[in-house]
């Protein structure tokens, strides 16, 4: 009755002297099921307790049964039932579970008296069958998988919330920094690091380098403060491991965190070179790459997960990753998900051996009916098989069926993830359906009424960065050129135009963007790390600029050839997305963007172009014949460092019907 339940409540907070909090998915009760590892692992102990709101450690319930239900998710297995076995001096709420299996479960507790007795709102954790580590410079709580999280907030709300669900909350701690002002010595470090804030289990160290000669002594420091505090959690960041002091010292750390902040595919090699340094110094199974979220770095759900398909084909042993900074809103989902499909569930990935095909799964779950299928030289299908069960890190060998030369697992995504990766230099050319429905765009816009957005040119005002002489007209360094269009106002837009590259060299870039209520940029530039390209080809990439100054970006795999027209397409289609298109001169597609978030919408109002500022740097209109000559660069007058493009065939419209 609830009569009861209420005053059995009120007499259990009152015996603890507990002021509750409220928690969104407690009970009227108020307890919370702690577990000691947000997520366990298969075949190692797990405390798992009973709590108030606003502490982490376990109730001592007298005269009370206690007992915790634990049960597979997905019903998969029998219900395991564990009664808290009390002691007489010391009564509580606390058991010890050892998870048999990998896989996702559900634990609740029950609590009875001679009164009544009442259910506690259930924990869900992930059991792993290794130890893994996904770690946040700060995150919200509502983000799902964490197991260590740096906490500075000045209460210790927070703090107590992440431990009732297993994560480890660290302080903050400076590392070089720190050095240089004063805390010269390994004494003088270990002090300031073994001084933890309340409620907090450990610390970040922001940051060793790379291994120079302060860092072996910051590895001498962190064994000091692995002796004055072995119980305390560490977990410093670094740009590589190198060096044997700091590699010692990183064998007493609990993670090792390798920054790894890109922004494209381009720097892959930047991610699993940096840590490879950690696996090659052996601490690879505590050591994971941090990548960088938000605007300057990865910003979309889909170069998150790239990164994540990149990182488990390559560095499968790879036990996690990290996130820098505070994770941006729009991508807590995204995380939670990547997280999910490329770690916690089955990972399938098939490849072939001599006369074998090997089916792998990466996973942190068992894969179950797993369908493949075996094909000829020519791709077409030759036979499929189904194994029935994969068990997380195992693998099984299939002999290829006569005339099979290949390997490909069936996605499904209700019961596993297939692991798929090809980089994009390689990805093959857009098939015929892509090539059809691009080819559908170029009608439509065709079709569509347009305007020359280059009518207006008399009003185009030049920015440039040498203004040492008086006169405006003679500055030097061209940076940009704004032409006044129709707004948009809100509504799709498409700018279409071809482009030839006069002149391509390094270091040069040049763009045309629409300009308003947000940016919409296609830019293409030549640069030291751009992989794949032969000669000097300039690589072309779609940036968008939110109302909200929110990038984000698309880099194709494909560069323009000198003095070899190519037909662009730029678009907004007026429901929060933006995409481009690149075409050949015979209307053959070379590159879709796809579509990326345009979160807020957008309305364009200006027409601009940039180029790198240097001495010969211009923007140039001819009205003649509606082109626009663009060159920028880099280095003195004499530098042959510059990239020179012609735009031409300027083409504004704005569809009522969205493009497919």
């Amino acid at each position: 009755p609830a009569d009861i339940r209420a005053c059995l409540i009120v007499v259990l907070l009152s015996i603890l002297a507990v002021t509750t909090v409220s928690r969104s998915h407690a009970d009227d009760a108020d307890l919370v099921v702690c577990v000691e590892h947000s997520l366990p692992v298969a075949g190692e102990p797990c405390r798992v307790w009973l709590s108030s709101q606003d502490s982490s450690e376990s109730l001592q319930l007298e005269n009370m049964t206690v007992r915790f239900h634990i049960e597979r998710s997905d019903g998969g297995q029998k219900r395991i039932d564990l009664p808290v076995n009390e002691s007489n001096d010391k009564p509580g709420s606390r058991v010890s579970w050892t998870p048999d299996e990998p896989g996702r479960f559900r634990i609740t507790a029950s609590v009875q008296s001679q009164l009544a007795s009442m259910t506690v709102s259930a924990a869900n954790v992930w059991v792993t069958s290794r130890k893994l580590h996904f770690n946040y410079w700060q995150t919200r709580p509502a983000q799902l998988f964490v197991t260590s999280v740096m906490d500075n907030h000045e209460t210790n709300d927070s703090a107590i919330r992440w431990k009732q669900r297993g994560a480890v909350p660290l302080g903050h701690k400076s590392g070089q920094w720190h050095w240089a002002h004063g805390y010269d010595s390994k004494e003088k470090m270990a002090k300031l690091w073994v001084n933890l804030p309340q409620q907090r289990s450990g610390i970040v160290i922001d940051e060793f380098g790379g291994g120079d000669a302060i860092d072996q002594q910051l590895g001498e420091a962190l064994l000091l403060t692995r002796k004055q505090r072995p119980e305390m959690f560490i977990a410093p960041y670094c740009l590589s491991v190198s060096g044997p002091k700091m590699i010692h010292g990183y064998r007493h750390a609990d993670l090792i965190l390798v920054e790894t902040y890109t922004a494209d595919w381009r720097w892959d090699g930047f991610i699993t070179g940096r840590w490879k340094t950690a696996m090659d110094a052996g601490l690879g199974k505590k050591s994971i790459a941090v990548l960088g979220l938000g605007s300057q770095w990865i910003g979309t759900e889909r170069e998150l997960r790239r990164v994540c398909r990149m990182i488990r084909a390559t560095c499968p042993e790879m036990p996690g990753i990290g996130f820098f900074p505070d994770v941006p809103p729009r991508l807590m989902k995204a995380v939670d998900s990547a997280i999910e499909d490329y770690f916690l569930r089955p990972v399938v990935e098939a490849s072939v051996h001599g006369s074998h095909s090997v089916i792998r799964n990466i996973g942190e779950s068992s894969a179950t009916n797993v369908e493949f299928v075996f094909l000829d030289s020519q791709g077409r299908e030759v036979a499929t098989r189904v194994i029935p069960r994969v068990r997380p890190w195992n693998e099984k060998k299939v002999r290829l069926p006569p005339n099979a030369v290949n390997v490909q697992v069936t996605r499904a995504p209700d019961r596993y993830t297939v692991l798929s990766y090809i980089p994009t230099v390689q990805e093959r050319v857009p098939g015929e359906d892509e090539q059809r429905a691009a080819l559908r765009v170029l009608e439509q816009i065709k079709t569509t009424a347009a305007s020359d957005p280059l009518k207006r040119v008399d009003e185009m005002i030049l920015q440039r960065t040498d203004q040492a002489n008086e006169d405006p007209d003679q500055h030097n360094n061209v940076r940009s050129g704004t032409i006044p269009i129709d707004s948009s106002k809100g509504r799709a837009v498409v700018l279409s135009f071809d482009i030839c590259p006069n002149r391509c060299w390094f270091y040069g870039h040049n763009s045309i963007s629409l300009v308003g209520d947000g940016e919409l940029t296609l830019t293409w530039a030549r640069q030291d790390h751009d992989a794949g390209l032969e000669a000097n080809q300039p690589r072309p990439a779609l940036i968008f600029k939110g109302k909200d100054e929110y990038i984000v970006r698309e880099v194709s795999g494909i560069g323009f050839r000198e003095n070899e027209s190519c037909h662009a397409v730029l678009a907004y289609d007026g429901r929060e997305s933006v995409r481009a298109l690149v075409f050949d001169r015979r209307k053959q597609l070379l590159w879709d963007s796809g579509r990326l978030p345009a979160k807020g919408g957008f309305t364009c109002r200006q027409l601009r172009f940039d180029v790198n500022p240097y001495p010969q740097s211009e923007i140039s209109v001819d009205t003649k014949d509606s082109s626009v000559v663009i060159q920028g660069g880099g280095g003195g007058e004499d530098s042959p460092y510059w990239l020179k493009s012609t735009l031409s065939h300027l083409r504004l419209s704005y569809p009522e019907e969205q493009h497919e």
